[in-house]
């Protein structure tokens, strides 16, 4: 494909075609800016006058102080190695020093991509390795030198995962943002632990009054994803802050979610 045949036909709908033609990797997903976690005053633009992004929107939001940022989570992935990449509309006004972070159970690590260039094609952030059952999250801050573009993410099983060193330290398990956060009736937790374990995970108001226990007793090593629903409250519950907490043996971790009515 050269310079010509994008010109002609245009880079998103050439590379549109070369997407669909793919056949060297079966296993593939995207995840697009409207399935994912949004918090802040993310906007939405929608105009394809000029299309160089994935679906028929995209979010951005010019950098602040505050910590807001765009989260994508799979669902639950099989052991393997995934390439991730992402996608993004190459603004004038857009960052170069963009920042996503892939995150697993045992794994971070952080990508600075330069938002002006390279607008509609699929860019490799990073490969993963998955050793058991987990999920992938990509989370794009608002911190930069421009705008932030937050668009959409594809990830590809690769294959069997690559051996990896011995002697990594890994934590014995963790607690994931609810999602969707902030939430009308309801939302998913998720949690994975490395090892057999009593877990309780269990809902507070902010005066640390108990809500729910969602889960209480033994678990296996894995990853779960567990439903609380405001709604099914009879009293019901009113919009505010509320926190997830969850024990694993003697350790406690908390997420903090937002319900609105």
């Amino acid at each position: 494909i050269d310079n010509n045949i994008l010109n002609e036909f245009g880079k998103q709908s050439v590379m549109g075609i070369m997407e669909y033609l793919e056949l060297n990797h079966p296993k593939w997903f995207v995840m697009d800016n409207k399935s994912a976690n949004a918090v802040g005053s993310w906007l939405t633009f929608t105009n394809n006058s000029n299309w160089n992004f994935y679906g028929d929107s995209y979010l951005y939001i010019t950098p602040s102080a505050n910590n807001h940022y765009v989260e994508w989570n799979t669902e639950l992935l099989s052991p393997g190695k995934y390439l991730v990449y992402a996608m993004w509309q190459d603004l004038s006004t857009a960052a170069t020093n963009a920042k996503y972070e892939i995150q697993t159970l045992n794994y971070n690590s952080n990508k600075i991509v330069n938002q002006k260039n390279n607008g509609g094609l699929w860019q490799l952030l990073d490969s993963v390795n998955l050793n058991t059952p987990d999920y992938l999250t990509i989370k794009l801050s608002n911190k930069g030198d421009g705008t932030i573009v937050a668009d959409a993410i594809r990830v590809i099983y690769a294959g069997t995962p690559t051996k990896v060193d011995d002697g990594i330290i890994t934590e014995d398990f963790s607690l994931k943002q609810n999602f969707p956060n902030p939430f009308n009736a309801s939302t998913k937790i998720r949690f994975t632990i490395r090892k057999s374990a009593n877990c309780n995970l269990k809902i507070y108001d902010l005066l640390g009054r108990e809500i729910i226990a969602l889960v209480d007793g033994q678990k296996n090593p894995g990853s779960y994803e567990i439903e609380f629903d405001a709604s099914r409250f009879s009293s019901g519950l009113v919009s505010g802050i509320y926190f997830a907490s969850l024990r694993v043996g003697n350790e406690i971790k908390t997420i903090k979610m937002t319900l609105v009515k």
